[in-house]
């Protein structure tokens, strides 16, 4: 299965970490996403498809390593936050009902591990970057976003440069800052 959007890859990254979650085990990002496939001379058609047949796919949920709010509240750890450096510094927050981040997180902004075309940066570009915020492997890693988009693109990132696959704190930032508890730095 190949997944693609036409929007930076961030909903294309999402579905593929669902599906992923859910237990297909065959399902790809389409690097680039449409523009790439377009800008590479390959034909697209238009209209509603052609969709025949049923899936034969059978859910099996739980093959992704995810973290809950408690996690992150525990974690001794990395915690990585890839949305906008803007929003992770509480510059501008369109959102969510808080500006900020959750204190102690390292920000890599997912846009931040793509080319200008869009493309995922090269494996040594990926690791670099996130060399630069002490992270050697995805172990002892949680990793979020707003709301999962971003950082499922940079665990797919992760996984290009042989990092390995973070724990995905899905309630995100949009979870954290609905909480008036919840502590925020900016």
């Amino acid at each position: 299965m190949v997944v693609y959007d036409n929007q930076r890859g961030l909903y294309a990254a999402r579905a593929w970490w669902v599906l992923k979650w859910a237990g297909v085990q065959d399902v790809v990002i389409l690097d680039g996403g449409q523009q790439a496939w377009e800008a590479a001379g390959h034909e697209t058609l238009g209209g509603p498809g052609n969709p025949h047949g049923y899936s034969t796919i059978k859910p099996d949920l739980g093959h992704m390593p995810t973290a809950t709010i408690e996690d992150v509240r525990a974690h001794k750890g990395i915690l990585i936050d890839a949305r906008e450096s803007s929003r992770f510094g509480g510059r501008k927050e369109r959102l969510d009902l808080k500006a900020g981040h959750i204190p102690g997180a390292v920000n890599v902004p997912s846009r931040d591990l793509l080319t200008e075309e869009g493309l995922f940066k090269s494996p040594e570009e990926i690791r670099e970057i996130f060399a630069g915020v002490g992270v050697h492997s995805a172990d002892d890693v949680i990793i979020y976003s707003g709301s999962g988009n971003h950082s499922a693109q940079a665990i797919i990132a992760m996984n290009i440069a042989g990092l390995g696959t973070p724990r995905h704190y899905i309630g995100g930032w949009s979870q954290w800052s609905a909480n008036p508890k919840n502590p925020v730095e900016r």
